[in-house]
């Protein structure tokens, strides 16, 4: 293996997945109504995000829900994902509405709170990003924050967070520290 390289730790699961993703390199597909072509650049980028994130994260057991959640987001009308490594800015998500034509857009930066290895936190923050973004009530662009929908929609973002959370036993140990950062988060907000 070449010097300054690690490799690259996956389940079945999750090579299954990689090697779908690998397999439709060059091949059309949809994405939010519209044809896009998955291409190397792309798959070689879900590698990267998935060792990021494991490397981070740091919790050998959390790789394949990891893994899976990157590559849905990949999957996802999700212009990026990534780890916001300056910001004091809590993790947060981003939707972006192009002038010209209209299009979304929707970007994911989790904040990298602690020292790499230790932050299962990031982990709780992907799944609450994905749950805005599953939401289909957006926050108005370029307009004043109004305070109850951006509090009901922590609400559903958190509430879609438990709903994934639940669906990978791997994490189940980690139900208590999960529900104190939701907490902690929802807490900044006033929700108590």
């Amino acid at each position: 293996m070449p010097v300054g390289l690690t490799p690259l730790t996956v389940n079945r699961t999750e090579l299954g997945k990689l090697l779908l993703l690998s397999s439709a390199i060059g091949t059309k597909s949809h994405k939010n109504g519209e044809c896009f072509t998955l291409n190397m650049d792309n798959s070689t980028r879900l590698a990267q995000r998935i060792k990021e994130f494991q490397h981070l994260i740091g919790v050998p057991k959390y790789n394949s829900v990891i893994a899976a959640l990157i590559t849905e987001v990949f999957a996802l009308p999700i212009e990026e994902i990534s780890v916001d490594y300056q910001s004091p800015n809590p993790s947060r998500h981003r939707t972006t509405q192009e002038a010209t034509t209209g299009k979304e857009s929707y970007r994911i930066f989790i904040r990298a709170t602690g020292e790499p290895g230790h932050d299962r936190m990031l982990l709780f923050d992907i799944l609450h990003e994905l749950g805005h973004f599953h939401d289909p009530v957006r926050l108005p662009i370029g307009q004043p924050i109004d305070s109850i929908l951006q509090r009901d929609r922590e609400l559903q973002a958190w509430q879609w967070a438990d709903e994934k959370f639940n669906q990978y036993p791997e994490l189940e140990a980690d139900w208590a520290l999960y529900k104190a950062h939701q907490r902690r988060c929802l807490g900044t907000y006033g929700i108590g």
